[in-house]
């Protein structure tokens, strides 16, 4: 199922004439990622808020502390709820598959304009 789900997004990316990029994704290069204000969003699986069933399911990473994430979850009644490193380490991707896909930030290639202008 995620095998279809994925050549699907591929499709619609392409047609969209968006970028991908197939390399390991990990919580340290989503911490960099973060830190160069692009948003990530992360596949988890539903049990990392207590569901039973375990499914598939994506959040939005906004932040993080030395031992936490701060995610937005389109489930949750609230923004930016804390996970625990470890809890987000343990449900991070779904049975075996971790991805995420980057939404490049817009801070960043403003700053880089101005640093070719030399302002």
């Amino acid at each position: 199922m995620l095998e279809l789900l994925y050549n699907d997004t591929r499709k619609k990316f392409r047609a969209m004439r968006l970028g991908n990029n197939e390399h390991d994704v990990s919580l340290i290069g989503l911490k960099k990622v973060v830190a160069l204000s692009h948003v990530p969003m992360v596949l988890t699986s539903t049990r990392l808020f207590g569901e039973r069933e375990e499914l598939p399911h994506w959040v939005v990473l906004t932040g993080y502390s030395d031992d936490s994430w701060y995610i937005n979850n389109p489930l949750a009644k609230s923004a930016d709820t804390r996970i625990t490193k470890s809890e987000l380490q343990e449900n991070f991707g779904y049975r075996g598959t971790r991805c995420a896909v980057v939404i490049r930030g817009l801070r960043r290639k403003r700053m880089a304009r101005k640093d070719k202008r030399g302002r």
